[in-house]
């Protein structure tokens, strides 16, 4: 059995939904993004040419923004320092994102053009760009309603993989942040984590929400 699992499920109404749960303790990220995926294939119409989410807001989490900046500028020397790896992340973000901030709270996403278009829509060919390394938030995607612990699900992987984007980012300004505001963005599942195979899930869900995915 695989680690995630999403169905596809007929409500009352007849209409279609999906839903996910977990069958293995040591399930990641990586497994929650090839399941998914792979439900699509199956049950989704391709979204080839569609491009009705490319004009939506696109948040980042740490390893989207990691391999879009080992794509456009080449693989970030190994040191083991986590300013070396925030560079290029840094760099990234300030040509392709965009940063949000009101007080302490910081939000940040790919950069939209002034018509509301994602900064990487090809609008002729109506498709992504670099489509090979759409974001978590664009491949968890689906034109389908979810159930709720699929929906929580998401979004916590999505909100504890921009925290470790935001701290990356907070590191790679010339002047150093705040020691408060920094760390508010410091710890979770996503932290010193280079790829979505090394996030666990069951740290990202948390023990409630972890509860209703392995029933």
């Amino acid at each position: 059995m695989e680690p995630v699992i999403f169905e596809l499920r007929k409500e009352s109404d007849g209409l279609f939904s999906y839903d996910a749960r977990i069958s293995r303790d040591e399930a990641s990220a990586g497994d929650y993004l090839d399941a998914i995926n792979g439900f699509q294939e199956r049950f989704v119409a391709p979204c080839d040419g569609c491009a009705n989410c490319c004009w939506e807001r696109v948040p980042l989490t740490a390893p989207d923004a990691r391999r879009y900046a080992a794509e456009l500028y080449g693989p970030a020397p190994d040191t083991g320092d986590r300013l070396s790896a925030a560079k290029p992340i840094g760099r990234f973000i300030a040509e392709y994102g965009q940063v949000y901030e009101q007080g302490d709270w910081i939000d940040i996403q790919l950069r939209r053009r002034p018509d509301g278009s994602c900064v990487f829509l090809d609008q002729a060919a109506r498709r992504c760009r670099l489509h090979h390394l759409r974001p978590l938030v664009c491949q968890s995607y689906i034109c389908l309603p979810s159930s709720r612990r699929a929906a929580a699900l998401r979004q916590k992987l999505v909100n504890e993989g921009e925290n470790e984007l935001v701290w990356l980012w907070l590191l790679s300004l010339p002047e150093a942040a705040p020691a408060a505001l920094a760390s508010l963005y410091r710890g979770g599942a996503f932290e010193g984590k280079s790829a979505f195979s090394q996030v666990s899930l069951r740290e990202a869900a948390g023990p409630g929400l972890w509860q209703k995915l392995r029933r």
